[in-house]
C-alpha cells in the first residue's frame, strides 16, 4: 500500500503552513477567544470544480501506477483537504473508478470533521485500507492521549468487525505529555478490543 494525506488546493492559504492543522486558532489547542475568527484565504475567481477534476485525474494516475506494482493507493483524511470525510472520498472513488484506491481512515480527523467514526467505517467497508487510532477532546480542538478523550472505541471496533476489516490499526499519537506512557496505555486499550 502507498499512503498519503489528501492534499488541498494549492490556491487555498491559511495562517499556518500545514492547513489541515488550522482548526483551533492556536497551536496548543486551547479554546479560542470568543471573538476569534478562523480565516482561510480563497482567492477571487477560484474554481473548485476545476481543482477537483485535476486532483481526481492525478489520483486516477497514481492509483494505476500503484496497481501496476501490485499495490493499493490509499488517501488519509485530514481537515481542509480534498478528502476531509468519507463522503468526499466516495465521490473521489466515483471519479477514479478503480477499486485499487482505498482510504486510510484516521478516526480523530474524521471526528474533527464531525463525522461519527463507526458510521464512517460502515460507509467505507471494503474501501478501508488502514485505520489510524487517536482520540479527540469534546470540542474537537486537540488530540489527547488515546483512551482519554471522547471517542467510543467499543463502537469503532464493533464496526470494524462488522465490515470484515482485517488490516492494520495504528495508534497515531502526537503532542501529548509523557508520550511513552500514553502509547503504552493506548496499546493496552487496543489489546482489550482486539484480544
Amino acid at each position: 500500500m502507498i499512503n498519503i494525506v489528501a492534499p488541498w488546493p494549492v490556491e487555498i492559504k491559511g495562517p499556518r503552513g500545514y492547513l489541515p492543522r488550522y482548526y483551533a486558532i492556536d497551536e496548543r489547542g486551547d479554546p479560542p477567544p470568543a471573538d476569534a475568527k478562523l480565516r482561510i484565504e480563497v482567492p477571487a475567481g477560484f474554481r473548485f470544480a476545476e481543482a477537483w477534476d485535476e486532483f481526481a485525474a492525478v489520483m486516477r494516475e497514481a492509483t494505476a501506477i500503484a496497481k501496476g506494482h501490485g499495490l493499493r493507493f490509499s488517501l488519509e483524511n485530514h481537515t481542509h483537504t480534498f478528502v476531509p470525510t468519507t463522503d468526499a472520498f466516495l465521490r473521489l472513488c466515483d471519479k477514479v473508478g478503480d477499486p485499487a484506491l482505498g482510504m486510510n481512515l484516521d478516526i480523530g480527523w474524521i471526528w474533527i470533521n464531525r463525522e461519527h467514526p463507526p458510521l464512517a467505517i460502515h460507509k467505507l467497508g471494503p474501501l478501508l485500507c488502514n485505520v489510524h487510532i487517536r482520540d479527540v477532546d469534546g470540542l474537537a480542538l486537540w488530540f489527547p492521549a488515546v483512551g482519554t478523550g471522547r471517542l467510543d472505541y467499543p463502537a469503532v471496533f464493533e464496526a470494524l468487525a462488522a465490515v470484515g476489516y482485517e488490516g492494520f490499526v495504528t495508534i497515531e499519537q502526537d503532542g501529548v505529555p509523557n508520550q511513552r506512557e500514553a502509547l503504552a496505555k493506548g496499546r493496552a486499550l487496543l489489546k482489550e478490543f482486539t484480544g
